[in-house]
């Protein structure tokens, strides 16, 4: 509790949203981070359909700058209405449709643990600038604003498994587990495959003359991983591949590769099939 940000026409300013958290002198209270049922509901008395009024709120703190996670809070009360039942599902409905990571609360919490102890330090590399991040433990994405036109320098940096753009923004895929990273950006186009998505966490090697070696660690059905920057139509072997996949897979005309239900826990090597 501690938050129950809205960013709607209702509430239509950022001063309705909170911070990820308090800290006290050495103790840390996470909030949640958008409102519940009960307020949408003005403390249960309705409209008891409010609660669908939270989409303007998911939508407005992703554009036009991602200040927030979607946070689906409601109580057991919901079903006691047929209004509120329906608002929930609505909302559910239009959720699952998005591209996101699910993850537990728990999990959650280990992440804004990293959001708060991460470290950066500049660091050169040849008359490159560059930055050094230690600490930042799950929190396994960085996050650069008003970056049109950059990449990741791949060949300089360390630990850094591929990236994605939203709102002018580039945001960086570290790799998870490792005591620190090195990062470095540049205005050419990388050339070797990258990750560009993923539901989960995923630890990916660059295999010399091999291919990829990639290991998924996410937790719900319908988990995927996407792979970018490979030879568009050229085919990749999996291995291993369980009985139910094809062992050979294509990459489509951009290069990208798609992996549904990867499965967790489980080393696969992705090598070019000859």
């Amino acid at each position: 509790n501690g938050s129950d940000t809205e960013l709607s026409p209702e509430a239509p300013s950022y001063i309705f949203v909170s911070p990820y958290y308090r800290q006290v002198g050495s103790h840390i209270q996470f909030f949640n981070s958008d409102a519940n049922e009960f307020i949408l509901t003005h403390d249960w008395k309705g409209p008891f359909f409010g609660y669908r009024n939270i989409l303007g709120t998911f939508r407005n703190t992703e554009t036009p700058r991602r200040i927030e996670p979607i946070n689906v809070y409601i109580h057991f009360y919901s079903g006691q209405k047929e209004a509120s039942l329906r608002a929930l599902t609505s909302v559910l409905d239009w959720v699952v449709r998005q591209p996101i990571a699910p993850v537990f609360t728990s999990d959650f919490v280990q992440r804004e643990y990293g959001f708060v102890r991460a470290r950066y330090f500049r660091i050169g590399d040849a008359g490159r600038t560059g930055w050094r991040i230690s600490r930042y433990g799950k929190e396994t994405t960085v996050r650069f604003d008003h970056a049109e036109g950059v990449y990741p320098d791949f060949s300089r940096s360390r630990g850094v498994i591929g990236f994605s753009r939203l709102n002018r923004s580039l945001y960086l895929f570290l790799s998870p587990g490792l005591p620190s990273v090195r990062v470095f950006l540049t205005r050419s186009k990388p050339s070797v495959p990258y990750l560009s998505s993923a539901t989960g966490d995923v630890r990916f090697e660059r295999v010399p003359n091999k291919g990829i070696r990639m290991t998924y660690m996410g937790w719900e059905a319908g988990s995927r991983v996407r792979i970018a920057n490979l030879e568009p139509g050229k085919s990749y072997r999996l291995s291993p591949c369980g009985q139910r996949e094809s062992c050979l897979r294509t990459a489509d005309r951009g290069g990208r590769l798609l992996f549904r239900n990867p499965g967790k826990g489980i080393v696969r090597l992705l090598e070019p099939a000859s």
